[in-house]
């Protein structure tokens, strides 16, 4: 799971510089370390997301 959550991490920064362009665009101003406590949120929709895609995957092969 760590590593997974590290994985999401680095997706996430992956996509700052992007999602910082849209945010300055829409006149919002924040920072990396203001993003932080959605970090967590981000992670918990994905590790959501790969568990399903892992069951329905698995129940495909029946």
């Amino acid at each position: 799971m760590a590593k997974r959550k590290i994985d999401y991490l680095s997706l996430a920064m992956k996509y700052y510089p992007e999602i910082k362009k849209r945010m300055t665009e829409s006149n919002l101003d924040i920072h990396k370390r203001d993003l932080l406590p959605f970090m967590d949120l981000f992670k918990d929709i994905m590790n959501e997301a790969y568990d399903k895609g892992y069951k329905d995957g698995k129940n495909s092969q029946k």
